[in-house]
């Protein structure tokens, strides 16, 4: 009995990635709720549709540290530009790995769960987005500026909001996103307009983007130190002499019961709850 219990829980997995996003969607949303006023200090708007449309990009950051690895549906839907982030993210871990890993750590690196799925990582990410986003080289372009798009960091800001869409629907629309190139073609456009309304309507310093993708990855920091597998959460300080140190909180199964019973109907609901509260909010009620 001992045995099948601890087969049931084994997996070498994280948490799926709709999983993932779902609970992203769900922080995001609670912090919303409950601190409105932190993200509107960051330089989100209070107009409500486009608060709660940011709430994609939060869940496609949930799915960035998933492109460390081959197989991952975060790096097969963004085609080129997901093999290009997954090869150097995967050459990156490998590398952080040889050269810090102490003589206790494993001799062989594994890049997915690796360098990508710790704290510093997220820290890593946060400063990529906000040293990308304020180069302030200007675009002569009248048509770009007259969406605000005024600089080099605009694009960036645009493509990180892109990237992070499409990731987001490969995980909250994956049915819609197989039904063909059509619904392909919808999804872009969408992300397109989304990406720009972002852009338009919030300030151009884009503190709010930074946080509102450390946020979405940190959420799938926490969530993966949940799973059986368990991550290097804490690198580069070491545990029992292990720089790159397993941590698992709890055993749960990526894939199982508890997760597709329990935790992902929970984040589905505490999304559609809080977003239904933030706009009776917004209307004073």
């Amino acid at each position: 009995m001992k045995d099948f219990i601890k087969n049931r829980i084994k997996s070498n997995d994280g948490f799926m990635g709709e999983t993932h996003a779902m609970s992203a969607v769900a922080g995001f949303l609670l912090l919303v709720l409950f601190a409105k006023d932190y993200f509107l200090n960051q330089g989100l708007t209070d107009n409500i549709i486009v608060l709660l449309i940011a709430s994609f990009v939060v869940a496609g950051a949930a799915l960035i540290p998933d492109l460390d690895n081959t197989k991952s549906t975060a790096m097969s839907v963004l085609g080129p530009v997901g093999t290009l982030l997954s090869t150097a993210m995967r050459s990156i871990a490998t590398a952080i790995f040889y050269i810090t890993r102490s003589r206790y750590d494993e001799k062989v690196a594994n890049p997915h769960r690796g360098f990508w799925h710790t704290f510093l990582s997220g820290v890593v990410l946060g400063l990529i987005v906000k040293y990308t986003t304020s180069i302030n080289v200007e675009i002569n372009n009248d048509f770009l500026i007259n969406y605000n798009f005024n600089n080099v960091g605009d694009l960036l800001a645009l493509f990180w909001i892109f990237v992070t869409t499409q990731l987001a629907f490969s995980a909250l629309l994956n049915k819609f996103n197989k039904g063909g190139l059509i619904n392909k073609l919808i999804l872009v456009i969408l992300g397109l307009a989304i990406s720009v309304a972002l852009i338009y309507f919030n300030s151009d310093d884009y503190n709010w983007l930074v946080i509102l993708m450390v946020l979405g990855y940190f959420i799938h920091i926490v969530g993966d130190s949940l799973t059986v597998a368990g991550i290097p959460l804490l690198f580069p300080f070491k545990i029992k002499g292990k720089r790159w140190y397993t941590i698992s909180f709890l055993p749960i199964r990526a894939g199982g019961e508890i997760e597709n019973h329990l935790i992902l109907p929970l984040f589905t609901v505490v999304s559609i709850v809080s977003a239904i509260l933030i706009v009776v909010n917004s209307f004073g009620y």
